[in-house]
């Protein structure tokens, strides 16, 4: 996910450079706003990608009933299944 945002952002800092370049600013105009485009480009999608989360967090919290008795992860039942079999006889 880090990474996605990260090459957004980038993407966002090239297209902004190559507007900002046709504008004949300078160099120096030109990179810095080209930095502020990307940076708020970056915070908004992190913003977005939070806030979104929490609605999902709070959504699922909201209907979910508690687990069944005995009910755990996959591991955990996969876990308490190999220590119930009967303890193997070695061949001899």
């Amino acid at each position: 996910m880090k990474k996605t945002i990260l090459q957004i952002g980038l993407l966002a800092f090239c297209v902004s450079t190559a507007v900002f370049g046709t504008q004949r600013l300078g160099m120096i105009e030109t990179i810095t706003r080209s930095s502020i485009v990307s940076i708020v480009i970056v915070c908004a999608i992190v913003v977005v990608l939070l806030l979104g989360g929490s609605f999902e967090t709070k959504a699922g919290e909201r209907g979910s009933t508690p687990p069944a008795q005995g009910a755990g992860t996959r591991w955990e039942s996969a876990a308490l299944r190999s220590t119930a079999r009967a303890p193997r006889e070695s061949a001899k």
